[in-house]
């Protein structure tokens, strides 16, 4: 059967069936090319301080199967990448299956070195914060889980990292 652009242009069901053929496609092609993602981190994980050295991380990572996109950030001091996975979706209405399909699920990883933007700065008091609402809020209780001896050493680091985080941020919305 031939068909032409303008049958093309004013046939719905022709459109809905090219669709459905790409979609497949893009499943079926997604699928035989999955994504790592712990191995993906592990080599996120061996970051260098070197621009030279981040482009080489960008081209491994890019190589890699799964992986759709890789971007270098704008300051040099990082990277993102997004991969791409094939996963079953179930759409729930009032915790009932109404919907079970086969789709495609885009994952995005930031990965950038430490520099004196991102290092551990806390503040003094955390009235340098905020004085009251959620931002104190939210300081008392990573402050209070920084500290926490009961927690693990891993999860105090990312707690007082999390802290200083916000007070970095705070500082940068002032100025």
């Amino acid at each position: 059967m031939f068909t032409n652009t303008t049958d093309f242009v004013h046939s719905r069901s022709m459109r809905d069936s090219l669709k459905r053929g790409l979609a497949r496609q893009a499943i079926d092609t997604a699928d035989r090319a999955a994504p790592d993602l712990p191995d993906l981190l592990r080599m996120a994980a061996d970051l260098r301080p070197n621009a030279k050295a981040l482009e080489r991380l960008a081209r491994r990572i890019m190589r890699r199967p799964g992986v759709s996109r890789v971007v270098l950030a704008r300051n040099g001091k990082g990277l993102s990448f997004t991969i791409r996975a094939v996963r079953m979706l179930d759409t729930r209405v009032e915790g009932q299956t109404a919907f079970h399909e086969t789709g495609l699920v885009y994952l995005r990883a930031q990965v950038r070195k430490p520099g004196p933007s991102t290092d551990c700065r806390l503040p003094e008091d955390l009235d340098q914060i905020d004085r009251a609402g959620a931002l104190r809020q939210a300081a008392e209780v990573l402050l209070a889980e920084a500290a926490e001896e009961a927690l693990s050493q891993s999860d105090r680091d990312t707690a007082s990292a999390a802290l200083a985080r916000l007070y970095t941020l705070t500082q940068e919305v002032r100025a």
